[in-house]
C-alpha cells in the first residue's frame, strides 16, 4: 500500500513538475520573451523567415528597449470583450507585452509566428491607421511565406486560420498601396480612423516600410510550396476560409470596439483555397538574407 502511495504521488509531482521545468528547453535568448516552447518555436520561425527585423524588434530592438514579453493567457482575465480575440498587444511600465489566447495552445507555430510579428509593431501606447495597416500587411504577408514553407497550417481548423486568410486576401487585392487594409483598417478602427501618423509611421516612413514588404511579397510569390518527397498527398489540401463566419482583429492598448466581421467581409469578395503540394522535392530558401528583403 505504501508503494502504491509513493507512485501515486511521484505520478503527481511530475504531472506538474514537467510543464515547470520545460522552460529550460527554450534557447537562452529567448527566455526573456517568452518560456513557452511553442511560442519559442513561433519565434524561430521568425528568426528563418524574411522578418529577421522583425525577430530583432521582438528581442529588444524596439521603443521600449527592452524584449516583448510573450505568453499564453485567458484573454477574458484582462477584459471580456477580449474573450474571443486571437491576441492582443498592450505596453505597460514601459514594457510591451503580447497576450495568445490560450485556445491557440496546439497551433502550428506558423501562424502564430505571423500573428505575434504583426502585434510587435505595437510597441508603444500609439497607433495609427499607417500604423495599424502596416500590422495587418506584415502578418499577410507572413502568412503567405508561412503556407510556402508549410501548406497544412491551413488544416488548422481555428478563427486565427480564418483570420489570415481574410488579410491575405485583403493584402493581394491590391498590394503596392494596400488600400483595402487601409479601408478596413479605418472602417473598423474608428478611434484612429482621422489619426494617419504615429511614432516610426510618418508617411515617409509608412511609404519606406511598404515599399519593402511589397518587395518581400513578390519574391514569396515566386517559391514554389516546400514539400517533402514522401508527402505527395494534395488530398488534404482544402479551401480556406470555408464558412469563416467571424475573425477577431488583434488591438493595441488603446484599441477600441471592433467589429471584426468587418475583415472577412471585406476579404469575401475573392476566395482563396489551400495550394496544392508538388510532387518535387524542394529546399528550403535564402533568397531573404539580404536586408533589401527582409522587415
Amino acid at each position: 500500500m505504501k508503494n502504491f502511495i509513493c507512485l501515486v504521488l511521484c505520478c503527481v509531482f511530475l504531472n506538474f513538475a514537467a510543464p515547470a521545468f520545460a522552460w529550460q528547453r527554450v534557447e537562452k535568448p529567448l527566455r526573456k520573451v517568452t518560456r513557452n516552447l511553442l511560442i519559442a518555436e513561433a519565434l524561430k520561425d521568425l528568426r528563418e523567415s524574411p522578418a529577421k527585423i522583425t525577430y530583432r524588434r521582438i528581442l529588444g530592438n524596439n521603443n521600449t528597449q527592452k524584449p516583448i514579453k510573450i505568453k499564453f493567457k485567458n484573454l477574458a482575465r484582462i477584459n471580456e470583450k477580449y474573450t474571443n480575440y486571437e491576441m492582443i498587444s498592450k505596453v505597460k511600465r514601459k514594457r510591451a507585452y503580447i497576450y495568445i489566447n490560450k485556445k491557440h495552445k496546439k497551433a502550428p507555430s506558423e501562424l502564430l509566428a505571423a500573428s505575434i510579428a504583426g502585434l510587435s509593431v505595437h510597441d508603444d501606447k500609439k497607433n495609427s491607421v499607417n500604423e495599424e495597416t502596416y500590422a495587418w500587411a506584415v502578418e499577410a504577408v507572413l502568412s503567405d511565406y508561412f503556407l510556402k514553407v508549410n501548406p497544412d497550417v491551413v488544416n488548422y481548423d481555428s478563427t486565427i486560420t480564418q483570420r489570415q486568410a481574410a488579410l491575405r486576401q485583403l493584402y493581394s487585392k491590391s498590394p503596392r498601396d494596400a488600400k483595402y487594409i487601409v479601408s478596413t483598417v479605418r472602417k473598423n478602427r474608428g478611434g484612429i480612423k482621422y489619426k494617419w501618423e504615429s511614432k516610426d509611421y510618418s508617411y515617409r516612413e509608412y511609404r519606406e516600410k511598404m515599399a519593402k514588404l511589397l518587395n518581400v511579397y513578390e519574391e514569396v510569390k515566386t517559391m514554389p510550396a516546400f514539400v517533402p518527397v514522401s508527402d505527395t498527398n494534395a488530398d488534404n489540401a482544402k479551401e480556406e476560409n470555408k464558412n469563416a463566419t467571424e475573425i477577431n482583429a488583434v488591438q493595441n492598448e488603446e484599441s477600441c470596439t471592433v467589429d471584426e466581421q468587418c475583415i472577412i467581409d471585406a476579404a469575401e469578395q475573392t476566395k482563396e483555397t489551400a495550394p496544392q503540394k508538388p510532387e518535387i522535392d524542394l529546399k528550403l530558401y535564402d533568397i531573404f538574407q539580404s536586408e533589401d528583403n527582409t522587415f
